[in-house]
């Protein structure tokens, strides 16, 4: 009896202390960090590229570096979404450039979409990826997914940031600042949601390419996971905010 109380005490201060540490963490980020200047790390002038990036968390990411002082590289497929958005980051954000990419990420298992977008970004000293682009299951179950979809998110999930982040590793060995590459994951990635097996999985990928990649390339570029938990966009169907929203 002894033995086990030892135990439970030993694994119940373990939890305490692991709490008390991400309750420091949460302060020390929120109350005490400072915001490390970005432009000054990645290069005055340079530009940011970021897929899936005319709604949600793509169009944020977009509109934060713009205010940071980044140049922008918006990309998604549809055409008019693009030119509207390219005109709304110009008039908030009028000493910055703005570009378009347009590409359906569904296609990119075609060499010729991964080339034309590595061809079409030539000229640009992009020095932060943001692979944002994604899809989600709006909680329909696997056994309720059409085979298209199922393949299409895999796709869209997990094939764009392998190689968005190859066409972009090969281009920042050029640059003489460091390079930035975030990974859009999801906390569906540590923590599986009913009906959203595919996403969880494809999240999980994320995460793991990211954090396998880091220790290979971080002398030259920071690479950072993004875990959002439940957001209000376009992907979610614009759910309502609320506490854990």
């Amino acid at each position: 009896m002894g033995v086990i109380c030892t135990v439970v005490t030993v694994i119940g201060v373990y939890i305490f202390v692991r709490m008390l540490y991400h309750i420091w963490l949460c302060v020390q980020e929120v109350f005490l960090l400072k915001e490390l200047d970005l432009l000054a790390r990645y290069g005055k002038g340079s530009w940011a590229f970021i897929t899936g990036s005319t709604d949600g968390i793509g169009f944020g990411f977009a509109d934060n570096l713009a205010k940071r002082g980044f140049n922008v590289i918006i990309c998604a497929r549809d055409a008019k979404k693009l030119a509207e958005k390219k005109s709304l980051l110009e008039k908030k954000h009028p000493k910055i450039k703005v570009a378009t990419i347009q590409a359906d990420f569904s296609g990119i298992t075609d060499p010729a979409l991964a080339e034309r977008i590595a061809k079409e970004l030539e000229p640009y000293d992009v020095s932060i990826l943001v692979n944002n682009v994604g899809l989600g299951t709006k909680g329909v179950p696997i056994t309720e997914t059409t085979m298209e979809s199922s393949q299409r998110m895999v796709v869209v999930n997990c094939i764009t940031p392998v190689l968005m982040a190859k066409i972009f590793l090969e281009r920042v060995k050029k640059r003489k600042s460091r390079s930035a590459i975030i990974e859009l994951s999801s906390v569906a990635s540590v923590a599986p949601l009913a009906k959203k097996e595919i996403y969880s999985a494809t999240k999980s990928f994320n995460r793991f390419f990211a954090m396998s990649m880091n220790p290979k390339v971080k002398s030259l570029v920071d690479y950072l996971v993004l875990k959002p938990g439940f957001v209000t966009t376009p992907l979610t169907d614009n759910r309502k905010s609320d506490f854990v929203t």
